[in-house]
């Protein structure tokens, strides 16, 4: 049965990690996804970073090579393409990922300008997958921050404060919580409870006619 409900006001959850392939492949699904809602005040989104890689890990020419298989069946659902420097110089024999670091970087742009999480977002991710920097390492993030017109003085203070250091590991928590990988996007309206409307990769318009069910209230029941 189809439950309709007027006026009532919709979270879009998406719960990914800076360092997963996956949310770069889905990343521009979502980031079309918020352009389209954004104008909608019955619509808000929120990113939930989870902390893929907390501690860190050190990558080898093994690890490199397990990606580049993950990484072909990304390419074919979503046709994103990562850089052979990401290989390299990201996941070469040698490197590290740090997912707390871009973590909290995506928690600060969302405390400061949360209007601009997202596409912030799959801006840092680019970084990384497209142009072949760690933003394990906060600095790679300063040309980001600086696009998005943030004062990079008041970005690192933010990023290096207390109150930055609970949200993430908050978060975490509460990612771990809700998901057991990434990307995962939920929907909840006012009554609290998580619908789970896409897992791994979704195309946009399957995704778009999903979310415009739950904002209209005429999703079947389960």
């Amino acid at each position: 049965m189809a439950r309709r409900s007027e006026g009532r006001k919709t979270t879009l959850l998406y719960v990914m990690d800076p360092h997963c392939g996956w949310c770069f492949g889905f990343g521009r699904v979502i980031e079309t996804l918020y352009e389209h809602y954004r104008s909608n005040e019955r619509v808000r989104f929120e990113v939930l970073p989870g902390g893929l890689f907390v501690p860190k890990i050190f990558t080898s020419k093994a690890f490199a090579d397990d990606k580049r298989s993950i990484w072909e069946r990304i390419s074919l659902l979503s046709g994103a393409i990562v850089s052979e420097s990401y290989f390299a110089n990201v996941i070469g024999d040698g490197g590290y990922l740090d997912s707390e670091v871009p973590c909290r970087t995506i928690n600060t742009a969302g405390h400061l300008r949360p209007d601009r999480v997202v596409p912030f977002m799959e801006s840092l991710l680019t970084q990384e997958f497209a142009h072949g920097r760690n933003i394990s390492d906060f600095a790679t993030a300063e040309p980001v921050i600086e696009q998005f017109g943030f004062d990079l003085s008041e970005f690192r203070t933010a990023f290096r404060s207390d109150l930055m250091a609970e949200t993430t590991r908050a978060k975490f928590d509460r990612a771990r919580a809700v998901a057991d990988g990434y990307p995962v996007f939920f929907a909840t309206t006012e009554s609290g409870v998580l619908t789970e409307i896409a897992k791994g990769f979704a195309p946009f318009d399957r995704l778009k006619q999903r979310v415009d069910e739950i904002i209209n209230g005429t999703h079947a029941d389960q």
